[in-house]
């Protein structure tokens, strides 16, 4: 049974022990610190031992969800008040769209400014994203004393061309190189993604995605595996962002594991809310970090997709889902709904205990990866634990990013 909101005991959040001796920085991202998707998920992880007062953050997308200042209130930050959604700019067309981006630009230039003359930033971090590099390409021109640093954590060009952003890609793709080359340093989420960079761009770049602490890691591999039952709770971390026949193939996969388990299925992707009526849908809104964490350790298995589209495969071939590895953090085993020509899919053949993967849009087939992944789920369970301590150590991964800071 699933239990109330009320019911639920949410751990006090620790206060994180923040590093000294590390310099001002600037980050400059799409999405303010509360947002960002699996991006900002990374950037958190990653930054949590970073100095409040050190920190200014430059958004150059307004937070639509209208989000509370819940994480890090104390980190100073500005927030670009408008921006053009992709629908907007296909719709008024490639010129017009052109000449708004332009102006938003200078709009987010003089913002660098404001943000760079109060803070006094030596670093500045720019995550890469087809929004904020040309922005960004130009900000940094404007300040060439400072150390410039790029984390890329999806391709700008691959998911610009998968979302039909209608930003002009040639453009994008010359200031993308631009900041690659100029950067101090530069890290992606995977090594496919590394290789490409170096084979373009000519370019070192270290492999980091989110982590978890140590001591949760310790924890969770002490802790005693749930008995194995006909009831099990599945979640999708984040939103699916996949083209029909999605979800309604995923939900009608659903209905046959019914037939053999009770799976309740915890969300936070709107397209889920029409249903929520059905009783075994759970529907949540965004929310901390640390209540995210208490909603895992009530789950089963985790379920990912990606888009089968052409540039849905790019994309999964490059970037690595963030949903996959929150999933492993927590010792969920995973169902991947998506390619296996993917950085998933080396995942799965590096340990194929750690998940499945389901290449099919057919409801029958993805209700049988669902069923598949709830047996020998003991060993999956421990080999997922194991996995994430090798692999996702926050004072290995976290050291490794922290340290291209220190001058």
């Amino acid at each position: 049974m699933w239990y109330s909101d009320r019911e639920r005991t949410i751990p006090e959040a620790p206060m994180p022990e923040q590093m000294p001796g590390l310099p001002r920085l600037l980050v400059i991202a799409c999405y303010p610190p509360e947002g960002g998707g699996g991006g900002g998920v990374i950037m958190r992880s990653l930054l949590k031992e970073y100095p409040d007062e050190s920190i200014m953050w430059l958004a150059l997308r307004p937070d639509r969800s209208k989000r509370k200042k819940w994480y890090r209130p104390e980190v100073s930050r500005w927030i670009m008040p408008f921006y053009v959604p992709a629908k907007v700019g296909r719709l008024i067309g490639l010129a017009a769209a052109g000449r708004i981006e332009a102006l938003l630009e200078r709009v987010a230039v003089v913002f660098a400014q404001f943000a760079v003359r109060k803070h006094k930033p030596s670093d500045i971090l720019v995550v890469a994203d087809f929004f904020t590099i040309r922005s960004a390409s130009i900000i940094i021109n404007k300040f060439p004393a400072r150390r410039f640093h790029l984390t890329v954590h999806d391709d700008p060009l691959i998911t610009a061309r998968m979302i039909g952003s209608g930003v002009n890609l040639q453009k994008l793709e010359e200031a993308f190189a631009a900041l690659c080359r100029r950067a101090v340093t530069v890290d992606c989420v995977s090594a496919r993604m590394a290789l490409k960079y170096k084979t373009e761009y000519g370019i070192q770049s270290q492999i980091i995605t989110r982590c978890a602490e140590d001591s949760y890691l310790a924890q969770l591999k002490l802790k005693a595996v749930r008995p194995k039952s006909d009831e099990i709770n599945m979640i999708l971390c984040g939103w699916g962002d996949c083209p029909p026949p999605w979800p309604d193939n995923l939900m009608e996969a659903l209905r046959f594991v019914r037939n053999q388990l009770k799976v309740n299925f915890h969300v936070f992707d709107p397209k889920f809310l029409k249903y929520q009526g059905c009783g075994w849908v759970f529907f949540h809104e965004h929310m901390p970090e640390i209540e995210f964490d208490a909603l895992l350790a009530e789950m089963d298995i985790s379920y990912a997709p990606d888009p089968f589209t052409e540039e849905g495969r790019r994309f999964a071939a490059m970037s690595l889902s963030t949903k996959v590895v929150t999933s492993l953090c927590a010792g969920l085993p995973f169902v991947y709904h998506g390619p296996y020509d993917s950085t998933v899919g080396d995942l799965v053949r590096e340990d194929p205990l750690l998940g499945l993967i389901v290449e099919s849009q057919s409801p029958n087939d993805l209700a049988q990866g669902i069923l598949a992944i709830w047996e020998n789920y003991t060993a999956r369970v421990a080999a997922c634990r194991t996995f994430a301590q090798e692999h996702y150590s926050a004072s290995v991964i976290r050291r490794k990013f922290l340290s291209r800071f220190e001058h």
